[in-house]
């Protein structure tokens, strides 16, 4: 039998739990990196069918797309936020395959 002597490690809150708005923050901006690459392609790829189809659009058209990816963005951190309140992360946690704590194998 071996003896193991040290220092005993106390749990510690994870950060999702100790700072639910950090890792919100984290996903949103993750989100916005993720989305930005994609946003110039399909802006040019939309304003070449609507050209060929002969139509214009108005110059509200461009803000009315900034803000509906600002809804998206506000809507998934809002998501985001009500995942990570406790009772709500339990609840998800005994859902199989969604719960983010590897089971241990014994």
């Amino acid at each position: 039998m071996t003896d193991i002597t040290g220092p005993v490690l106390e749990p510690v809150t994870p950060t999702q739990v100790a700072h639910p708005w950090r890792t919100t923050l984290r996903t949103i901006v993750w989100l916005l990196i993720g989305l930005a690459p994609t946003v110039p392609a399909l802006w040019g790829i939309s304003q070449d069918e609507v050209t060929k189809a002969g139509l214009t659009l108005p110059p509200a058209f461009a803000a009315s797309v900034g803000i509906g990816i600002a809804v998206i963005v506000a809507v998934v951190g809002i998501v985001q936020r009500i995942v990570l309140i406790p009772g709500v992360a339990a609840v998800i946690a005994k859902i199989p395959g969604l719960n983010p704590v590897p089971a241990l194998k014994v």
